[in-house]
């Protein structure tokens, strides 16, 4: 029997996620709000909350070592500064949304969900430009960052704060560090040419 009330006020869905995606709401368990864990004295200095600053440094490791990478075989006609830029903001609205207002609703979570899904449909478009091989890496990083991000969207739907702030920071890695290797591989097999 429905009781009038939706479950995303009970309850941490998918359905949930993708109803509330432009929302300010954060998604949060309303349960989690006062736990020590997401107090600042606790947050702020943690390996959680440095992780969202992953994005920002693949960004700036780019620049210092990559910025002619785009130039490489095969060349990808996106600038790279366009990637170092959006990677800088990822970094900037993943911090404000997932640890200055985790759980307080903002328009800062609204941000930060479409920044990532600009951020992966961006750099998805360079399988138009790669090589077979990367394009195989591509894919196999896009399955991957699925299921590295569901398991910490798992953690924190069965209530283990602790598991749930280790996978959300191993989300926050996943994808900077790929874009690294890919940049590096690039670097590499170019280098004999």
């Amino acid at each position: 029997m429905n009781s009038g009330r939706s479950t995303c006020d009970d309850e941490i869905t998918d359905l949930c996620f993708y109803k509330n995606f432009l929302t300010k709401n954060n998604s949060m368990p309303k349960k989690w709000k006062d736990r020590k864990e997401f107090k600042p004295e606790n947050l702020y200095i943690s390996f959680y909350s440095f992780s969202s600053l992953y994005y920002a440094i693949a960004g700036i490791i780019m620049y210092m070592f990559f910025k002619k990478n785009f130039n490489l075989l095969p060349k990808i006609p996106v600038p790279i500064e366009i990637f170092i830029g959006l990677l800088i903001f990822q970094s900037l609205t993943s911090f404000l949304a997932d640890v200055i207002y985790i759980n307080e609703p903002s328009y800062f979570h609204t941000i930060d969900r479409i920044t990532v899904l600009v951020n992966f449909c961006i750099f998805a478009s360079n399988i138009y430009w790669i090589s077979p091989i990367e394009k195989i890496y591509f894919v196999s990083v896009i399955l991957l960052s699925y299921f590295v991000f569901k398991d910490s969207r798992e953690a924190r739907r069965n209530n283990n704060i602790d598991a749930f702030l280790s996978k959300h920071e191993r989300w926050h890695r996943f994808l900077p560090l790929a874009i690294i290797f890919w940049l590096l591989y690039r670097l590499l097999i170019n280098g004999n040419k």
